[in-house]
């Protein structure tokens, strides 16, 4: 895994310079116009993080960017295919107020298993980390982030999570939250370790778990 070439594929342009910066290779793209076959040529695995929410049309920049991307992967012959998409209690709590968005997730789900019918599906409910804070699209801050990741952890809150079961909303507020650097390690292995990743990764736990090599 250390040896990897990694191929950053963004329409934003490189990130100011940090630890990790000059070890991946920038590429300006968009998904839904440019010719990927190209970008994506001799790739052995790709990582999809493509996602939008509160744009004028979510269900396309959802769900036709992921398809096209998962195409591309698959014509190059890519044999690891990645994707970070939505834990199941969001669809259940939040299909009336997100419909497009979830749409989107939908279709890009069932575009990657058409392709890639064992890719790993990372399945957070929200994802924190960076340092800045906003609404839409929603942008949580590792400070914040770290602070109700770690009290949703504790042991009571599990306790009252695990009883809200019957009221999937109430239930998706009391689970926690999982870091971006996790959600990146997980990714990173899914892509890449030698043994198979499972299809589906549900939720900070088992994010974690896959992300130190325990989860298979």
């Amino acid at each position: 895994m250390g040896n990897s070439e990694v191929i950053s594929v963004s329409r934003n342009p490189k990130p100011a310079s940090t630890t990790w910066s000059s070890q991946v290779r920038y590429v300006r793209g968009d998904a839904l116009t440019d010719d990927l076959v190209a970008i994506f040529r001799s790739a052995d695995a790709v990582i999809s993080c493509v996602g939008a929410l509160g744009s004028d049309d979510d269900a396309r920049n959802n769900g036709e960017t992921n398809e096209r991307i998962a195409l591309a992967a698959k014509q190059v012959g890519a044999s690891r295919f990645a994707y970070v998409s939505v834990h199941p209690l969001v669809s259940d709590a939040a299909s009336d107020i997100f419909p497009a968005y979830l749409a989107g997730k939908k279709r890009a789900e069932q575009a990657i298993r058409s392709n890639f019918p064992d890719a790993c599906i990372i399945r957070p409910t929200l994802i924190y980390g960076g340092d800045s804070f906003n609404v839409n699209p929603p942008r949580v801050p590792t400070g914040y982030g770290a602070f109700v990741d770690a009290t949703l952890s504790s042991g009571p809150f599990r306790t009252i999570a695990d009883a809200a079961s019957p009221l999937p909303a109430l239930k998706l507020a009391l689970l926690p939250p999982v870091d971006n650097v996790t959600v990146g390690k997980a990714l990173a292995i899914a892509a890449l370790s030698d043994e198979s990743p499972p299809r589906d990764v549900i939720g900070k736990d088992q994010i974690a778990q896959l992300a130190a090599g325990a989860l298979s």
